[in-house]
């Protein structure tokens, strides 16, 4: 056992900073001292001192090198990789973007067949046209009255692993961004790995799932990778995230480590590593009763929302019909606010509650909310947002507007399939295209990949067949409004399309 109450990474900074060592290296701020210049002091001012005296280089010999760890930072990530249960645990300052690409293009050569349900984040299609790998696209079901995505199943990856038996690996998102999971992601790893192939988690909303007993994380289950954004919820600062590995082969590993190398920056930000650093630390201290209050918070809130009269959770409509819901669990910190009425958008909630309680949501979904308690949260937290949610189904009750049309009606998709493009999305990202208005796209194969945002979720992949059904459900975000990302015309008046 290592001893979990250390902070190696974060004491050696601390030290080195104490030094006053005259700096000839890179970061060009030298310590801070050009923030002492003219109007930049009120940066200084602002930040502090120890921020720019933390914030060194690979130059510094004694603080540790990333990419060739063996001292501090090697350290830091053996002491992560203990309290996830992995065998080795690699530091990310680019988010969970950067694991998707490293996990994809570690495990799959050229043309390999991967299994991905399209749930996927929009970072997960570059990772597939840097590596050349096949996907194998599984259709996750879409709750209607709701409007959004559930998650894949046993079931789904058994059927796709028997009609596509060559895939190298399973690549599966988990838990979703509204907290969605496979109820038995046990059972997939089993499937998965008695085939002989790879699963791969993304595990980006979930790195403190591993300090709430009752709910399954990635390394917990034995996955073979999984990356976390550590950011989201336990602490770390914004892009610092973990890519954790298990049970892999040595040249497997050292292929990973290749790539880590060459898609990760050679300069690191040290401010972002040391959170990742103490992040750890204090889950391993105080984890496990920092995620019991959360979910305690989170459940203070679903039940003032049950008094509401306009306004509903989640969980609210799982208990309603818990049959449809039977294969998925459900991450508690997670609160997902629905108007009862419909004819309120979540974009419309999200101002709301922006303008008259100064509180900002994390997603305004189609016609819901997405609100994260974390391990930052307080009573007095929590207090504003009840407080935020009754001013806002009192603005429910007396500004509804006419009957929207539920987003439903547009996709239905109420049973898993799977789809598959005739090319791979390397050779889709390099073939020729045609730029048409986007009504004259429909019945041809797309040459972007048209996401919604948030939550980051591709509506078309490139290589598919735009249907009158996408359109329609294209013409129905537009009017919320949506952003559109991934797209060369972000307003999507037109489209690119491949040509044969």
């Amino acid at each position: 056992m290592l001893d979990q109450c250390s902070t190696p990474l974060f004491d050696k900074l601390c030290k080195y900073s104490k030094k006053d060592v005259v700096s000839f290296h890179t970061p060009g701020h030298k310590s801070g001292n050009l923030f002492k210049k003219l109007d930049a002091q009120k940066f200084r001012s602002f930040l502090g001192e120890n921020v720019f005296r933390i914030d060194l280089s690979v130059s510094c010999k004694e603080i540790d090198s990333l990419h060739e760890p063996k001292g501090v930072i090697e350290e830091a990530q053996k002491l992560a990789a203990e309290i996830y249960d992995a065998d080795s645990t690699f530091f990310l300052t680019s988010g969970s973007t950067t694991g998707n690409l490293l996990m994809i293009a570690a495990v799959c050569n050229p043309g390999d067949e991967i299994v991905i349900p399209d749930n996927m984040h929009k970072s997960v299609w570059p990772a597939l046209v840097v590596s050349g790998a096949k996907p194998i696209y599984l259709r996750v079901p879409y709750d209607k009255d709701i409007g959004i995505s559930l998650n894949c199943t046993v079931n789904s990856i058994q059927k796709a692993l028997e009609k596509y038996p060559s895939v190298k690996a399973v690549f599966i998102t988990s838990p979703s961004y509204y907290g969605i999971y496979p109820k038995d992601i046990r059972k997939i790893v089993e499937i998965v790995h008695d085939k002989g192939k790879k699963l791969l988690v993304d595990e980006a909303w979930g790195a403190h799932l591993k300090f709430l007993p009752s709910l399954p994380s990635a390394m917990g289950v034995d996955a073979d990778m999984c990356v976390q954004s550590t950011h989201k919820t336990i602490g770390a600062l914004s892009q610092a995230s973990m890519l954790h590995i298990k049970g892999i082969k040595e040249d497997e590993r050292d292929r990973l480590k290749k790539l880590y190398q060459m898609f990760t920056t050679t300069s690191p930000s040290y401010i972002l590593l040391t959170s990742l650093d103490i992040s750890r630390n204090l889950m391993a201290t105080i984890g496990e009763n920092l995620l019991s209050q959360m979910v305690e918070y989170a459940n203070k809130v679903r039940e003032k929302v049950k008094k509401l009269r306009c306004l509903c959770t989640l969980k609210e409509e799982i208990s309603k019909n818990p049959k449809k819901y039977k294969l998925y669990g459900f991450d508690p910190t997670k609160i997902t606010i629905i108007s009862k009425r419909k004819d309120i958008t979540g974009k419309d909630m999200a101002g709301i509650l922006l303008k008259n309680s100064n509180i900002q949501v994390e997603m305004a979904g189609i016609n819901n909310i997405l609100l994260l308690i974390t391990v930052g949260d307080d009573e007095q937290s929590v207090k504003k947002l009840i407080k935020g949610l009754h001013k806002l189904d009192q603005y429910v009750q007396k500004k509804g507007r006419e009957r929207v049309i539920a987003p439903g009606k547009f996709l239905k998709r109420d049973k898993e399939k799977i789809f598959v493009t005739d090319k791979t999305p390397k050779s889709i990202f390099y073939s020729k295209f045609q730029k048409v208005r986007i009504v004259n796209a429909i019945g041809k194969k797309s040459a972007e990949c048209v996401i919604s945002y948030p939550p980051g979720i591709p509506i078309i992949l490139p290589g598919e067949v735009i249907t009158h059904e996408k359109y329609d459900y294209i013409k129905y975000l537009k009017r919320i409004p949506t952003e559109f990302h991934g797209v060369s015309d972000p307003e999507l008046n037109s489209l690119k399309i491949l040509v044969d």
